[in-house]
């Protein structure tokens, strides 16, 4: 889905930790003889390894960057719609869509509530106030790394995250788009131009990932409070943080006893 988007100027990073040779041959097989691709194989690789693999790879020449993780995929106008959002505004620092659910069959999945679109037409919304709507309510209205197209002189140093705390949690998502909203606004798609797959043993829903997003969270309100953005209001602070308290501790009395 990456080497068929409408879009041509693209630099594609592939970077394959599989224990065997499957993705490799369809490389060799249909892919080696385009420019744009880069193939790495690392079958010794864990997960943790070929993530930072591939965020630490970095052309220079390239102004923005998206990621594609390995179990969604792009629509075939996703980056050519999404550039033409930088090409015709400035002030821009992400691109992002509503997100289209499939499971583990590519069968299409309902909506939640917090996965409805934003708007009802393609809109610029003003990032401080995408911010603090996130902290407020404890959701990641931007979606996963897949989703969003993301200018890479707003990121932290071209690094993942916001406080640079981060690290440690593998949190990459929530707080690298509150970083760019601190700098410039966004524009949304309420129409999907990625697919965002969900299905059981995804790393996600695992105890120490759930466990590291509650902490990410906590970790940006602070962010934000000692930096004056996004929680600019007394309320505003409250608001974020009553609703950390409740959605945590609301949390934590569902594990199971063996779990703590």
């Amino acid at each position: 889905s990456a080497a068929g988007q409408m879009y041509r100027n693209l630099d594609i990073f592939v970077t394959d930790n599989s224990h065997n040779d499957e993705t490799r041959r369809v490389y060799e097989t249909v892919f080696a003889d385009d420019p744009r691709i880069t193939y790495e194989h690392h079958p010794h690789f864990d997960a943790v390894s070929n993530w930072n693999r591939a965020v630490a790879y970095d052309n220079p020449a390239a102004t923005y960057v998206n990621w594609l993780m390995d179990d969604d995929y792009f629509l075939p106008e996703k980056i050519a719609r999404m550039m033409d959002c930088y090409l015709e505004a400035s002030g821009i620092t992400l691109v992002t869509s509503v997100r289209k659910w499939i499971d583990g069959d590519g069968n299409d999945l309902p909506k939640a509530d917090w996965m409805r679109p934003l708007v009802s037409k393609i809109s610029r919304l003003d990032g401080r106030s995408v911010g603090q709507d996130m902290l407020c309510n404890m959701t990641n209205y931007i979606g996963e790394p897949t989703t969003v197209l993301i200018k890479k002189s707003a990121m932290n140093n071209n690094r993942l995250g916001w406080s640079g705390k981060e690290g440690k949690y593998r949190i990459s998502d929530f707080p690298t788009w509150l970083c760019l909203l601190s700098k410039g606004d966004c524009v949304y798609f309420p129409e999907p131009l990625s697919t965002f797959r969900f299905h059981e043993g995804q790393q996600q829903e695992g105890l120490f990932s759930k466990f590291a997003s509650h902490i990410c969270w906590a970790l940006q309100i602070r962010e934000a409070i000692q930096r004056n953005i996004f929680l600019t209001s007394r309320e505003a602070r409250q608001k974020a943080m009553l609703c950390w308290l409740e959605r945590t501790s609301g949390w934590l009395r569902k594990l199971p006893e063996e779990a703590l």
